[in-house]
């Protein structure tokens, strides 16, 4: 076997290998250590104490994945920017809070304008139909007596004198003279109906005024109703807009309120993936301090004396340990790659014939003499630590004298360059001013700088042989350099000229702060304030309007009763009246009946044609031949009327009218204290404390 192959054999068990020393390195299990490789025959590792070393995979201390760094810093940027939308939710939350009350408030505003305005229109609508009833009652009376041909029993008096003049004392054709005794005898069969129009006429004058009287007031209230109304439709435009802006403030608090959940959504993802690599992390920190514990299970075990147990730990760990690597390909590379960072010094690996002449000699056992109990060999613990300790601080100092002796070294070769350099330089300058060549002497310069760097810049480890140092490492790699310590301060980070800060910062500007919040607070609870002030202000006016209207329909009721009062007076007026036309018409009836009985005056002129009509009346309706007009005619005896039957007839139609007047008087008083009483409720009702 050649010399690489022999360094990739060796390299490849010392890497993966350490003994119970803890130590990369391999140390024997008494505390002492030197460089050396495991026979490979039986009787050799029997006879030689170097032989008899136990063997483990030590673990190299995983790195911190930068990954979970990063993940930690988006995990907060996320974090932040949740925060911030948070903060900006709130916001729009109290705008949308302000705008449900200030929609609410509308809302109230337009309910009280809408029950003043039915509060005002409601007796309106009882007057309304009084009117309507009014007005229906007129219509029907004129179409129930639209068949009359006089109004009044005092027309039909004067139409019935002039027919009858005419037909006595005028020339007249025979059918103008039998249109006129009909329209007499039409005239005689409505004077009935006639009279009870003239009854009902003067109670429709009544309800004519009172009908006026209505339409007045409905145009008085008419511009009342006209401002409510038009307040009304201010405050529905009003509740309108505030309901418009309602919507519109609760469709940025559901867009926000989305932008929120997609952040969380991306805050969780980093959590999750921040999560399996602190998972990954933590198992591989697992697997590090499982194998120190280990590594002090296996002392432990040494420090009893089982040598036994620990050898078979050991053997069956570098078993299940190489195996590992053997079939994990990124393990093995990750494990080597972290060795090669880890340890502080290259490994130089000697070969095969160093170490034969660097073995310690046989111990005295080792060729037929007594060999010494295995128990024998077990160091102190005590004695091991100081050892241990000691070696460490050896090597520290060692390190540190390394390490300001390379730093002279790079000093020297520094101030050496740069005074050759400044030497060719001058020697140039001679030259050019002597007019002789420069280009030879400059180039010469910078090859024996070149040649000086590289020399300085030469590695060497001493003992090893020229092959292993010639710029190959462990495994027959390039040794790498150590990898610069962090500084314990992170530098600042200056931005750039155009720099923009991020969404979040922005967001977070834009949010308003504490003392912000609470003057919109203020402001808010200001509002509030002049909102109640104007509310009990309104409420105030409200009730002063409707006491105003109570006043004003109590003046109504007593004005409505002061004329019920008139219209009682002039019923038993008209009353009166009647008795007295009846008791005039009944002396008139006993003087013309006794004056018949008596043979006196002779009948008026009119009283044949009036007692036409009877005579054919009792004929059977048949016309007779018109007789010959004779006027010098000598007088007849007057018929005697039955006095009797009309005189019962003029009673009876007093006291119908009288009765009707005293149905239509009681129907108004009860209506009129029927209206005072509710008026007289409604205002204690609107007057008392709410």
């Amino acid at each position: 076997m050649d010399a690489q192959e022999a360094i990739t054999d060796v390299g490849e068990v010392m890497g993966a290998g350490e003994e119970p020393g803890g130590s990369p390195d391999h140390q024997h299990a008494n505390g002492a250590s030197s460089s050396g490789l495991p026979a490979a025959s039986e009787e050799a590792s029997e006879e030689e104490p170097i032989r008899k070393r136990l063997w483990f995979l030590r673990m190299p201390r995983p790195s911190v994945a930068g990954s979970i760094k990063s993940l930690e810093q988006e995990l907060e940027t996320f974090r932040a920017q949740h925060n911030l939308i948070t903060e900006s939710l709130n916001v729009k939350k109290v705008e949308r809070d302000s705008a449900r009350e200030a929609t609410r408030a509308a809302r109230d505003a337009f309910m009280q304008c809408r029950a003043a305005y039915d509060e005002r229109s409601a007796p309106l609508k009882k007057l309304q139909e009084q009117r309507q009833d009014a007005n229906a009652n007129a219509n029907k009376l004129k179409a129930n007596f639209s068949d009359l041909l006089v109004r009044s029993e005092g027309e039909l008096d004067q139409q019935l004198a002039a027919l009858h003049y005419r037909i006595e004392h005028e020339t007249i054709s025979l059918n103008e003279e039998k249109k006129a005794l009909g329209t007499i005898k039409k005239l005689e069969q409505q004077r009935e109906r006639v009279r009870e129009y003239e009854a009902s006429a003067s109670l429709f004058a009544e309800s004519k005024s009172k009908r006026s009287e209505l339409q007045e007031v409905l145009r008085e209230s008419e511009g009342e109703l006209s401002a409510l109304r038009q307040e009304m439709d201010v405050q529905r435009q009003i509740l309108d807009k505030l309901k418009e802006h309602e919507q519109a403030v609760g469709k940025e608090v559901e867009d926000v309120m989305g932008e929120r959940r997609r952040c969380k959504e991306l805050m969780d993802g980093a959590f999750h993936r921040l999560s399996a690599q602190k998972k990954a992390q933590w198992e591989k920190n697992n697997a590090f301090y499982t194998n120190r514990a280990f590594s002090r299970e296996v002392r432990k075990l040494l420090a009893e004396g089982k040598q036994g147990e620990a050898a078979a730990a050991c053997a069956q760990q570098m078993d299940e340990a190489v195996a590992q690597l053997a079939a994990d390909a990124e393990l093995r590379s990750e494990y080597f790659s972290l060795w090669e960072q880890q340890r502080k010094t290259p490994v130089v690996l000697p070969s095969a014939d160093d170490v034969d002449a660097n073995l310690p000699p046989p111990s005295s056992g080792a060729k037929g003499g007594p060999r010494k109990k295995a128990a024998e060999a077990v160091v102190d613990p005590a004695k091991k630590a100081e050892a241990t300790i000691a070696a460490l601080m050896e090597e520290a100092r060692e390190e540190a004298r390394r390490a300001r002796a390379a730093a002279a070294a790079a000093a020297a070769a520094e101030h050496e360059s740069s005074a050759a350099a400044s030497a060719a330089h001058a020697a140039a300058a001679e030259r050019e001013a002597a007019g002789g060549p420069a280009e030879a002497a400059a180039g010469g310069a910078e090859g024996e700088a070149a040649g000086g760097g590289g020399a300085a810049g030469e590695v060497t480890v001493v003992g090893a042989p020229p092959e292993l140092t010639a710029g190959k490492g462990h495994h027959g790699k390039a040794h790498k350099a150590a990898a610069a310590k962090r500084p314990p301060v992170e530098p600042v980070v200056v931005p750039e000229e155009k720099f923009e800060l991020p969404e979040a910062a922005r967001l977070k500007e834009k949010t308003p702060s504490s003392h912000e919040l609470k003057e919109l607070d203020r402001e808010r609870n200001r509002q509030a304030r002049e909102e109640a002030e104007r509310r009990k202000g309104k409420k105030a006016a409200e009730k002063q309007r409707k006491r105003e209207r109570q006043d004003q329909l109590a003046r109504a009721a007593a004005a409505a009763a002061t004329s019920a009062a008139e219209a009682a007076a002039s019923a038993q007026a008209a009353a009166a009246s009647a008795a007295r036309l009846a008791t005039a018409h009944e002396a008139e009836a006993g003087t013309s009946d006794s004056a018949s009985s008596d043979g006196g005056a002779a009948a008026p002129a009119a009283e044949p044609a009036a007692s036409a009509p009877e005579q054919r009346k009792r004929s059977g309706g048949k016309q007779s031949a018109p007789l010959p007009v004779v006027k010098a005619m000598a007088p007849k005896p007057a018929a005697r009327r039955p006095a009797g039957t009309k005189q019962s007839a003029l009673m009876r139609q007093a006291k119908r009218v009288g009765k009707e007047y005293s149905l239509q008087l009681l129907v108004g008083l009860g209506a009129v204290a029927l209206l005072a009483v509710v008026s007289l409720v409604w205002t204690a009702m609107s007057v008392a404390p709410q």
